[in-house]
């Protein structure tokens, strides 16, 4: 397995949808809809952001159609090539000290993988460390094509101008 890392730091997470046309090998015009997962302070740098980061690497001109905002409790990333992100529910149970009762919690991890095998394989290696009991309620792969989090620079930046 390669090399994998988390982010599970409060973080807002916004879906951006962007569209563009594009010229198939045949010639003809198709249009074109992709989703990426972006660390942002708000809906307005969200679409900064997805502006900025891919301008350069799609060719074509092209929209953000929509964004929301997405509940996303951690990211465990792969440093492979030709990843797919899975979005998986983890359950993480304990017991109540007072009551003696089992108590469920839901999380939400996006974990990439190049496949389904290797994304179950790198959501258990990120939940190994783990001291209570947990059990992978759902997973499933995403139409997300990348994840763009903050560096620790535009962190700071966006935290100071967030103060302003």
């Amino acid at each position: 397995m390669s090399g994998l890392f988390y982010i599970s730091y409060m973080t807002t997470w916004f879906e951006c949808k962007i569209k563009y046309d594009m010229t198939d090998e045949y010639g003809k015009s198709k249009s074109v809809s992709e989703g990426y997962l972006v660390d942002a302070i708000s809906f307005t740098e969200a679409e900064a952001r997805v502006h900025k980061i891919l301008t350069d690497e799609i060719p074509y001109s092209f929209i953000v159609s929509g964004i929301r905002k997405a509940k996303i409790d951690e990211i465990v990333f792969s440093d492979l090539e030709d990843i797919k992100w899975y979005k998986s529910r983890v359950v993480y149970i304990d017991v109540d000290e007072k009551s003696g009762k089992e108590k469920k919690t839901g999380h939400v991890i996006y974990v990439a993988g190049t496949d389904l095998t290797e994304a179950l394989s790198n959501l258990k290696d990120s939940q190994s460390t783990l001291m209570i009991e947990w059990d992978i309620d759902s997973i499933g792969v995403t139409r997300v094509l990348d994840v763009f989090p903050y560096t620790e620079s535009e962190r700071e930046i966006a935290n100071q101008e967030k103060e302003q």
